[in-house]
């Protein structure tokens, strides 16, 4: 049932938790499972309540909530639809005969988990460190002051979660609090950092002092001594003269020219080789004496109290504690709520409680949005340069037949279409275009190189060594320019035109005349393509291709991925269209009478709604005609222009040499 909007402030005091659900309540239900459509929507109502005047308890209105989200949903398909407008606009000429997709209402699913019955369960928050707020220094100081906070659920809490759209993950609203009521959660949540990792663990720790150990017994050559680390791995160490390799259970240590020396090359081996080896990362370094070395660890994910030399524990006063450490990999989904309550003791939650979240399920491609449309030639240089190519008779989009005509001895004329009728398998009626007729003698260049005369300038035992042997008549090419045969093609090929001109012949209409008069029988082959097929328009018969703006794949937009920008255009479309509602109404219901004259209360409300919708989709439009491609490119040149002009006012430095 819907509810006026009167009563937001004059009974409600601004809270949106009267009115009704925004899931199910809006005539095409393109956003309702859009957390944050469903948070702005009721926000949008009292945006809309105060730009009308509401909660002055002297203005009425007939403008409820389900108006308004009626109205939110129409702004945001109709800014949705003006940017994709002009996308397709800028880039149709690449987007054509690309593929369309399925053409579905909506690509992706919004799943609220307490309507599939599987409310997600969360863990009990921390305190989020810097790490995994990736090192964002806009949150550095809400890092310090315990202003960020994390808290986790099982990826198998969710029903095929889409990771593409973790960042978009959130909870439903409101979410139903013994100590707070009804809460927002949205409202607490940071969707910048929400991501996928590994479980969230508590790794115990250990607060280590520093121990010490005398080497002095062991810096002689061929001494051994063990370490035996803190994941109880135990190694031998041995003092060595010479050069040798480690091994998985022997490392050498150098001889140094003191026994000083020797401790210190000790120490820098069991410092390089601590953590890899002995499950801990230790600092070695001398001690009071030249070969007494000192052991210092402040952090171990291990049992430290393992950690001996010769059966000799290092470390004492041993302290543990504990560090959260959320480790990668795709088996927990984390959230990074903004408000300290959610954090234990008098918190909304707290422990492993279930919460309504919503989550994306997307099971195909969404079509163009959110994609970078390639600037690509394929409809210049592969279908209309093909066209153009097909006239030219270098490539081309049909086929081109050929054909073989019997001539016959004193005949000069023939009809071509006759031929065509007979031996063309033609329906209807259609025709044939001879595209070329093979008259001439055969081409120059086998002329030229006769296989049998052994034409040319080259010797022939010469092309072995220049690999040509196999090829017949290659000694025409050898050492000779390339301007050599061509000189010669064409005093061939002028020979025929002057000396053989009366070898030609005449088509006007698929009508043949041969000059001269064939003295026998002989065939002419030429070359020609059917009229119906050269004419055909359509020539790509593939299935789900873009073919006009109509099913260029562009859907609907994810609301949560418009920016400030956007959302704030939609609010004030949606404050227009309301106010044009409420003017209507009053125009057509609402008179009062002034003299003799019947004026409607409504109709200024009505005229100035429908400038503020106007004015609204000019200034998009506008801003999307900066922005296009033609217009980037504008301003870019105007502003090389004024760099240009202001760099020739800069004066030169003149050098006196």
């Amino acid at each position: 049932m819907a509810n006026n909007l009167k009563g937001l402030y004059d009974q409600y005091f601004g809270s949106v938790t009267y009115l009704s659900p925004v899931k199910g309540n809006t005539p095409f239900g393109y956003y309702d499972n859009d957390t944050e459509f469903s948070s702005d929507a009721q926000s949008v109502c009292r945006f809309v309540a105060q730009r009308l005047g509401i909660g002055l308890g002297k203005v009425e209105t007939n403008i409820s909530d389900l108006t308004v989200y009626a109205a939110f949903e129409e702004a945001v398909t109709t800014y949705g639809n003006l940017v994709y407008q002009y996308k397709i606009r800028d880039n149709y000429i690449n987007m054509e005969g690309g593929d369309t997709l399925p053409l579905l209402s909506n690509t992706s699913t919004f799943v609220v988990s307490d309507d599939v019955g599987s409310p997600v369960t969360w863990s009990k928050s921390r305190p989020a460190n810097w790490r995994e707020i990736e090192f964002n220094q806009a949150y550095s100081q809400s890092v310090v002051d315990n202003e960020v906070w994390v808290i986790s659920s099982s990826v198998a809490d969710y029903i095929a979660p889409d990771f593409d759209y973790i960042k978009s993950f959130g909870f439903t609203s409101p979410y139903p609090s013994a100590v707070f009521g009804d809460i927002n959660l949205n409202g607490l949540n940071n969707n910048q950092f929400n991501r996928i990792g590994g479980p969230t663990v508590v790794t115990p720790y250990y607060n280590i002092n520093s121990g010490s150990y005398d080497f002095g017994t062991y810096t002689a050559a061929d001494s051994i001594f063990s370490i035996t680390g803190s994941n109880t791995v135990k190694i031998q160490f041995k003092i060595t003269a010479s050069s040798e390799t480690d091994t998985a259970t022997t490392f050498y240590i150098p001889t140094g020219s003191t026994s000083a020396l020797t401790a210190q090359n000790i120490a820098n081996k069991i410092t390089n080789v601590s953590l890899g080896t002995f499950g801990t990362a230790v600092a070695v370094t001398t001690g009071s004496t030249p070969t007494i070395l000192s052991f210092t660890s402040s952090l171990s994910y291990y049992n430290i109290s393992n950690y001996k030399v010769n059966n000799t524990s290092i470390f004492s006063n041993v302290t543990s504690g504990s560090n959260y450490e959320i480790a990668e990999g795709n088996t927990f989904i984390y959230y990074f709520p903004t408000q300290q309550l959610v954090e234990g003791g008098s918190s909304l939650f707290s422990g492993s409680l279930t919460i309504p979240t919503t989550y994306i399920q997307s099971n195909f491609d969404p079509g163009l949005n959110d994609k970078l449309i390639s600037n690509n030639l394929t409809t210049i240089t592969s279908r209309i340069a093909s066209d153009y190519g097909a006239e030219a008779g270098v490539g081309g989009n049909y086929e081109v037949k050929k054909g073989v005509l019997k001539t016959i001895a004193g005949v000069q004329d023939y009809d071509l279409n006759a031929w065509a009728a007979a031996s063309a398998s033609l329906s209807g009626s259609d025709s044939i275009e001879i595209r070329r007729v093979f008259y001439e003698e055969s081409p120059a260049i086998a002329r030229y190189f006769d296989p049998y005369a052994g034409t040319g300038t080259g010797i022939q035992s010469l092309l072995e060594s220049f690999g040509f042997g196999q090829f017949s008549p290659g000694i025409n090419f050898m050492l000779m320019p390339i301007s050599f045969d061509a000189m010669k093609l064409q005093a061939i090929e002028l020979n025929d035109q002057i000396r053989k001109s009366a070898y030609s012949f005449d088509l006007v209409n698929n009508q043949l005349r041969i000059f001269p008069v064939p003295h026998q029988d002989r065939n002419y082959h030429f070359e020609y393509v059917k009229l119906s097929q050269k004419s055909k328009v359509v020539r790509d018969n593939r299935t789900n291709v873009v073919t006009d703006i109509m099913n260029v794949p562009y859907r609907n937009p994810l609301y949560m991925n418009i920016n400030t920008v956007g959302r704030l255009w939609c609010f004030k479309y949606t404050a227009a269209i309301c106010k044009e509602i409420e003017g209507e109404i009053k125009s057509q219901n609402d008179f009062f009478t002034s003299g003799n004259i019947s004026m409607p209360k409504g109709a200024e409300l009505l005229t100035s709604s429908r400038k503020e919708k106007e004015d609204l989709i000019i200034e998009l439009k506008e801003m999307l005609n900066e922005v296009s491609r033609r217009g980037q490119l504008e301003r870019k040149q105007i502003e090389s222009g004024f760099t240009r002009d202001t760099l020739q006012q800069v004066p030169l430095p003149i050098y006196i040499l």
